[in-house]
């Protein structure tokens, strides 16, 4: 950023001392003209010189090697505990999980069970079909979830 204000600040002062230049020449003020000719090589050197400051900060590390080591070591070290901290609260949430799905599970084979005592023990499966020769055609109540 200071290299950036700089620069700018150097842009604005060399248009400025081309302006000083100009009025220099139609006033044929030498004394003027000797300063706005100063005034611009500076302003362009500084241009020059901040630029160049800038073209080096992109480029060069901002921090050493070891620095640079050391940072990725805590990133890596900071994401490891909290992925560790959330897999041990997903792992909470996949255990409450698997209880759920094991009781809905019973409750489902319980269902099917209370519907075939239901069918065949209470009301003795009344609505099944008898063939000429006895045989009993049956279709069983299973409990299905509309959704």
């Amino acid at each position: 950023e200071k290299f950036k204000n700089n620069k700018e600040k150097a842009e604005r002062a060399l248009k400025i001392a081309n302006d000083e230049l100009i009025k220099a020449e139609e006033t044929a003020d030498l004394v003027a003209y000797d300063k706005a000719k100063g005034d611009i090589w500076t302003s362009q050197h500084a241009i020059e010189l901040y630029q160049k400051q800038l073209d080096k900060l992109e480029s060069t590390p901002l921090v050493t090697k070891d620095d640079y080591n050391q940072l990725v070591s805590d990133i890596e070290k900071a994401a490891d505990k909290l992925q560790d901290e959330l897999n041990i609260k997903g792992a909470k949430l996949m255990a409450e999980l698997k209880a759920l799905a094991d009781e809905s599970n019973a409750a489902y084979h319980k269902a099917d069970e209370l519907l075939s005592i239901a069918q065949y023990d209470v009301y003795k499966d009344a609505d099944c079909l008898v063939a000429s020769n006895g045989t009993r055609i049956t279709r069983a109540v299973e409990y299905k979830r509309a959704d």
